[in-house]
């Protein structure tokens, strides 16, 4: 009898759950990308949203050449494993990139900032130093580099 009683407990709470997931579902107005984008800082107008990247979107932007990665570890984690053909700008040095290869990287269609994880702010922080440069292409990979070495896409690594 008791059995009985908890199948039938656990069922109707079941249930409800779905149901609640389904109400939840059905009244969101955001799509998924949309719910991954970064808003600004209240009371900051004209300020543009920054966009983050979940890995697909990441692999379809290395795969052209018009966009590039931009690594802001610092070098000695940099030189020792980077995504392929990404460059590097410490978090530490980015208030101090020339004026010349700001211009570089405006030529780019897509400029994607990682770092070891978006957890910790630094990445946002750093979106928002370039777009205050005048970078509007900027996107956010907030995984980075670990999610990307251990899904084995394509790496440099240090020849040590």
């Amino acid at each position: 009898m008791k059995l009985l009683f908890f199948k039938n407990l656990f069922s109707l709470l079941l249930v409800a759950t779905l149901v609640s997931a389904a109400i939840a579902l059905t009244s969101k107005t955001l799509s998924m990308k949309e719910a991954f984008i970064r808003p600004p800082k209240t009371g900051l107008s004209g300020v543009k949203r920054i966009e983050a990247l979940s890995l697909p979107d990441a692999i379809q932007m290395f795969y052209n050449s018009k966009n590039v990665f931009v690594d802001i570890r610092e070098r000695q984690y940099y030189e020792y494993g980077h995504i392929q053909n990404a460059i590097n700008i410490p978090y530490s040095e980015i208030d101090n990139i020339s004026d010349e290869d700001i211009a570089k990287l405006k030529e780019k269609t897509h400029v994607v900032i990682y770092w070891n994880s978006g957890c910790c702010g630094v990445v946002w922080k750093a979106a928002e130093k370039l777009m205050s440069r005048g970078l509007d292409n900027v996107r956010v990979y907030p995984e980075g580099w670990p999610q990307w070495r251990a899904c084995r896409l394509p790496v440099t690594k240090s020849e040590e």
